[in-house]
Formats: C-alpha cells, sequence, structure tokens
C-alpha cells in the first residue's frame, strides 16, 4: 500500500514539474 503512495507522489511531482515546463 505504501508503494502505491511513494509511486503516485512521484507522479505527482513530475506532473507538476512538466506543467511548469509549459507555462514558461
Amino acid at each position: 500500500m505504501l508503494y502505491i503512495w511513494q509511486c503516485s507522489l512521484l507522479c505527482t511531482k513530475i506532473a507538476f514539474r512538466l506543467y511548469r515546463m509549459e507555462m514558461q
């Protein structure tokens, strides 16, 4: 269960990074 949480958190970080890159 904890593994899924970490994967979700990582995916969120990557998505946020991609989102900021598109904004610039």
